[in-house]
């Protein structure tokens, strides 16, 4: 490859990887080359490790095989998220290569999502709602004989948003929440 410039197609067979389709080089010296090429890399599975081999091929230099290896590992928890204004809006993505339900359970009663649950297209981004209405935690708290001011005592400040899919995974993804 002394003296030109080398275009060669990449190959890519599955496993959530991505590449350009193809990469330009120089041609490379006695001492060889660096060229980066990004790769991308999107599970559809938690927990998985994925594997894959990137074919970079061309006329004058060959073939040149990297092997790919991307684990996707549990969400960690999110936040805290703040509500005190009365809504936030939180950004979540179904990471499965099909159609999937997520479930929306909080564990305190002043914060509220407007759906328990919603079918998501896979890869497809949605906006998830939490409004923060410390009136429903206070009269939660009364009907269970607890103080009508669940808000002052500071117990209707703070909750956890939990979203499952059970069907595709044990894994959940956790938003702290604060009013």
């Amino acid at each position: 490859m002394h003296g030109s410039t080398a275009s060669g197609g990449n190959v890519l067979s599955s496993g959530g990887f991505d590449a350009p389709a193809t990469v330009t080089a120089a041609a490379a010296g006695p001492n060889g080359l660096e060229v980066e090429c990004v790769i991308g890399f999107e599970p559809c599975a938690v927990g998985e490790v994925f594997k894959d081999m990137l074919l970079l091929s061309s006329a004058a230099a060959g073939p040149y095989e990297v092997p790919l290896v991307g684990q996707c590992v549990p969400p960690k928890p999110q936040g805290p998220v703040d509500v005190s204004r009365g809504s936030a809006a939180l950004a979540f993505r179904n990471v499965f290569a099909v159609e999937a339900e997520f479930f929306y359970s909080v564990d305190n009663p002043a914060f509220v999502v407007a759906k328990p649950s919603e079918k998501l297209q896979p890869k497809k981004p949605v906006t998830i709602t939490v409004n923060y209405k410390p009136d429903v935690a206070a009269k939660a708290a009364a009907t269970a004989g607890g103080s009508s001011d669940v808000a002052a005592s500071g117990h209707a400040r703070t909750g956890k948003l939990t979203v499952t899919c059970p069907k595709q995974t044990s894994t959940q993804w956790v938003f702290y929440l604060q009013a």
